[in-house]
């Protein structure tokens, strides 16, 4: 019998496929061969990029004309603001610049035009900046007053000017306007080498302009800075700034408005250059007739592919890109072969007639050749579409070819579904050799699965009882089911094995199952948890997953894991010794609570710190320590106004927000029973059973005080530090005026150090005459600071007691007082040094030692002034009069009659002189109340030996009446005044102390 030759499907299908393949290829070549059109596409491209550009320029131009540049209403107002304060004050623009009381006052009437120039322009700063001159023989770097506002959002605007900051000015605006300082205040702008601004030019540059340019305007002096900071973590500004002449003619400042770089990047939207987003706009400088651009600023990706050290060069591309050859550019890139191109438009900044001309501005416009001709792409792309539709051309006749194969392969399809899957696979043959092939495949794959299946089931069941598996065959209606399924959820079926089940039985018994849902993560997956007869819970993750004709599932006991996580999610939260909330939970839990401040109502921020822990960790150990931390949080719990959330941040101290309240009152009054609770309960101790719990706490209030809790929690650490260091064991409430009064000693910390590490402390010697004599007995050394942010005495003594650096300044009162002592002519060999000691400080014996070898000469003609301002320290008063016993110095009490300074006092130290107090000394001629109590000191003082000094003598009656009152030596304007050198007595004066002396005294 003749038997049929098999034949592939290749063979079969290769004629039709060939004929398509030729013909997508005739298609694809008359698509190629008619183009020419990419040129003219490109051409296309180039003039929208440039008109692109054109329309952001007009855009920017407009801006500066009608607002940024639009200043000089402002300028003539602050202008005759300026006039009229000259003609007031009848001085000079210099001789009111050096005076820092009337610029500060002329700064003040200048802060409103200031407000209005930022508001009306629409710009994120404005700045005024007053020309004091430099000094002769003055620092590199010198200072100027003014005044610059800031608003880092232009377009947002606040009625009560809450959305400004003062960057520099002084700090009597703040209360006068309400403007709170920057991070970054000072008082004053800093120019010179070191100065902390970057670049000067936007003062110097108008500044020098005018003085050479005396006949242009204002506006035509106006200068456009390049990019700068105001100091080294501000951020970068482009400045317009324009000089305020006086009259005659004289600079006497430079007005100014600020644009930030980030505000600018927000009007040049690089998005609007291409649809991919991928371009960038650029400013840039350059002198006229160079290629060498400066980077100003950019906004867009491409920008950083063009940039090198912040300059760029842009050469003009050879080939014709555009009509007009000037607009496009090819950019130079040395670091890749990416193809840049650039349109370029001039900015009209300045006017013909200014000085400035030369520095020409550009707008820049910059996208890669990929996305400029995107569109060309498009065409290409359509081009390949039409190949594909040629391509599905041939699919569609292969797939008319091989419908001449599938019969066969249908009927091998409809042989297996007809199967039965618990039978080995047998197909009959259709004697073509992929079919024949593939069917003996199905066969041998059908039985080696059926094995691989039996074994994994085995496997599984043998290995784990946390894991069981179900199926269900579409087909058949029933599902299989592994032993161990459903053991995980705490029923029993089929004695623990293997079976079938009907679909409908299985759906109602998995439906009645106690089931909670807890973690639906998909539609294939869920997790739920069930709780067992002894109440403890499992958590079962089921995972489920469909084939064709059947779906399938597995279930997986994960209680383990989950209390594993449970546990971690637990101790990454809590403080591990109380239990409480830790930082970062803290932090959490209030940042979703205030997204909704409407819920809280009123709140109170509370921060308690444990006193005396440090004690009972040295006395007792860290054990009784630490039970001190867990009464405290025991304590917190129990008493703390609800709702509340409570936290430990660190190792004494805690934290706690109420919030909830109806008025501020009632929830005070709870935090008070509450610390009266705590204040109440007792921590044996092994020496003192009846040892209490103390803290100190501080409140602030929410929102009275502020609305963010990172503020809340601020103010309230402030308001407990405050009571801690006046009485422990307070609970304070948050004052703003204590605060702003804090925060300049901090503002003001570094100043002080730079004082003391740079040693910019001097003294200046005020001469103390004899009253009978008019001859110099001695010098007073006065402390001058050498900072003009730092020029009170008394500022100095309260910076650096707040840091605890009085023992730095006594020690350089005694080096630069004796050193400079030393340097003074030869007349003054006799003379006493008188210099003022803080009674609660003493000298190192380092010091000591170095003085001794320094100084051996002047130490016996040492006067050592117990100054009022400090509080007496007996131990280092003991000290101090042994020293001067060991150097044959003298001792003298300062200040008789006010401060520490007291009979107790006097009797205790037996000093050598008294010195008077000023305010005892004023108007004595004339105030018999004055006059007696001097004359009671004189009595006492004369029976005892000990000299007196009348310090503060401003008149000639002062004096007189002094002096016929028995006082021995006198001192004060009147006498003397302090300078660097040894001044000597006018002769005047001499002869007035000689004919008082010499006239019979009143009755």
């Amino acid at each position: 019998m003749y038997k049929r030759k098999s034949v592939s499907i290749a063979n079969k299908m290769v004629v039709p496929v060939i004929l398509i393949l030729l013909i997508q290829s005739a298609l694809f070549l008359a698509v190629m061969v008619h183009g020419g059109l990419l040129d003219q596409l490109h051409h296309n491209a180039t003039e929208i990029l440039d008109q692109r550009v054109v329309n952001r320029r007009n855009d920017m131009e407009r801006e500066i004309q009608n607002r940024w540049t639009n200043i000089n209403d402002s300028a003539r107002a602050l202008q005759n603001t300026f006039e009229l304060f000259l003609k007031n004050s009848d001085l000079g623009v210099q001789e009111v610049m050096r005076d820092e009381r009337m610029t500060t006052e002329l700064l003040e009437q200048f802060s409103p035009d200031l407000i209005y120039l930022i508001r009306r322009q629409t710009v994120s700063g404005a700045f005024l900046v007053l020309n004091r001159a430099p000094d002769v023989g003055e620092a590199s770097d010198f200072f100027r007053p003014g005044l610059y506002l800031r608003n880092l959002h232009p377009l947002q605007e606040e009625a009560d000017n809450s959305d400004l900051s003062i960057e520099r000015g002084p700090s009597t605006i703040m209360h006068r306007t309400g403007i709170p300082v920057s991070r970054s205040w000072y008082p004053t702008f800093r120019f010179g080498n070191s100065s902390t601004i970057s670049n000067d030019n936007y003062f110097n540059k108008p500044y020098y302009a005018a003085l050479h340019y005396p006949e242009l305007s204002n506006q035509e002096l106006a200068y456009w800075s390049p990019p700068f900071r105001l100091c080294g973590g501000d951020l970068d500004v482009i400045t317009y700034s324009m000089p305020l002449r006086t009259k005659d003619n004289q600079v006497f400042g430079i007005l100014g408005i600020e644009l930030s770089c980030n505000y600018l990047r927000s009007l040049l939207p690089y998005t609007e250059l291409g649809p991919s987003g991928n371009g960038a706009y650029l400013l840039a400088m350059n002198r006229e007739g160079s290629m060498d651009f400066d980077h100003l600023l950019s906004n867009g990706p491409s920008a950083s592919m063009v940039l090198e050290d912040d300059k760029f060069f842009l050469s003009l591309d050879p080939s014709t890109i555009s009509k007009d050859p000037d607009l496009v550019y090819k950019i130079l890139n040395p670091h890749n072969n990416l193809e840049l191109f650039a349109c370029l438009h001039y900015l009209n900044l300045y006017a013909e007639t200014s000085p400035f001309q030369a520095e020409r501005w550009y707008l820049i416009g910059v996208m890669d050749a990929q996305n400029l001709f995107n569109f060309s792409k498009l065409i290409t792309r359509t081009i390949v579409i039409d190949v594909f539709i040629t391509l599905l051309i041939g699919v569609g006749g292969v797939l008319l070819m091989g419908r001449i194969v599938t019969h066969p392969i249908t009927q091998l399809i409809h042989e297996v579904r007809s199967s039965n899957p618990h039978l080995p696979l047998r197909f009959k043959r259709i004697r073509i050799n992929e079919i024949d092939e593939l069917a003996t495949a199905v066969e041998s794959l059908s039985r080696e699965v059926a094995e691989s299946a039996s074994r994994m089931s085995s496997i599984i069941e043998m290995t784990s009882s946390n894991i069981g598996a179900f199926e269900r065959r579409l087909s058949e209606g029933i599902v299989y089911y592994t032993s161990h399924l459903f053991d995980l959820f705490g029923i029993s079926v089929g004695n623990g094995t293997s079976g079938y089940m009907e679909f409908a039985q299985f759906t109602t018994l998995m439906h009645s199952l106690p089931l909670t849902v807890e973690e639906p993560s998909s539609d294939r997956e869920v997790v739920v948890r069930r709780k067992d007869e002894e109440g403890e819970f499992h958590w079962i993750r089921i995972k489920q997953g469909q084939s064709p004709g059947r779906v399938f599932g597995i279930a997986e006991d994960i209680t383990h894991d989950v209390l594993a996580r449970q546990k971690l999610v637990y101790e990454r939260d809590h403080d591990p010794m109380t239990g409480l909330l830790n930082r970062r939970a803290f932090y959490v839990s209030l940042s979703a609570m205030f997204e909704r401040p409407q819920l809280l109502k009123v709140g109170a921020m509370v921060m308690c710190d444990l006193d005396n822990l440090k004690y009972i960790n040295d006395t007792y150990g860290h054990d009784y320590g630490d039970q001190y931390i867990r009464e405290m949080a025991n304590a917190l719990m129990q008493h703390a106004p609800s709702p509340r959330v409570l936290a430990r941040l660190s190792g004494d101290e805690f934290y706690f927000f109420s919030y909830g309240a109806e008025d501020r009152e009632t929830l005070f009054q709870q935090i008070c029973k509450m610390k009266q609770e705590i204040d109440s309960i007792l921590m044996p101790l092994p020496d003192n059973p009846n040892f209490r719990l103390r803290s100190s706490a501080g409140i602030s209030w929410f929102p009275d005080d502020s609305q963010a809790y990172d503020q809340l929690m601020h103010y309230a650490d402030f308001s407990m530090y405050t009571a801690k260091h006046t009485s422990k064991g307070e609970l304070r409430e948050f004052n703003m005026h204590d605060y702003m009064q804090e925060s300049y000693l901090i503002y003001n910390n570094e100043e002080l150090n730079r004082l003391l590490d740079e040693n910019l402390l001097t003294y200046d010697f005020q001469p103390i005459v004899d009253a009978a004599s008019g001859k110099v007995f001695g010098y007073e050394a006065l402390m001058r600071s050498q900072l003009p942010t730092l020029p009170s005495t008394d500022e100095i003594l309260s910076l650096a007691r707040a840091q605890s650096k009085l023992h730095l300044i006594e020690r350089r009162t005694w080096q630069n007082a004796l050193k400079g002592f030393s340097e003074l002519p030869e007349r003054v060999d006799d003379c006493y040094l008188f210099i003022n000691s803080l009674p609660n400080q003493i000298l190192s014996p380092e010091i000591v030692r170095e003085l001794e070898k320094c100084y051996p000469d002047l130490l016996p003609r040492i006067v050592i002034e117990l100054t009022e301002k400090e509080p007496q320290n007996d131990r280092y008063m003991r000290d101090k009069l042994q020293l001067a016993q060991k150097w044959g110095a003298k001792i003298a009490l300062d200040g008789f009659g006010a401060g520490y300074s007291n009979d107790d006092m006097l009797l205790q130290i037996e000093p050598d002189f008294i010195k008077i107090n000023m305010k005892l000394i004023r108007d004595i001629d004339i105030d018999t109340k004055h006059h007696q109590f001097l004359e009671s000191i004189l009595s006492y003082t004369k029976e005892r030996g000990i000299r007196s000094i009348a310090e503060g003598i401003e008149t000639s009656t002062e004096m007189e009446t002094l002096i016929r009152s028995g006082v021995d030596y006198l001192q004060g304007f009147y006498i003397g005044r302090p300078e660097a050198g040894s001044s000597e007595i006018a002769p005047s004066i001499c002869e007035e102390i000689h004919s008082i002396n010499c006239q019979s005294p009143e009755p």
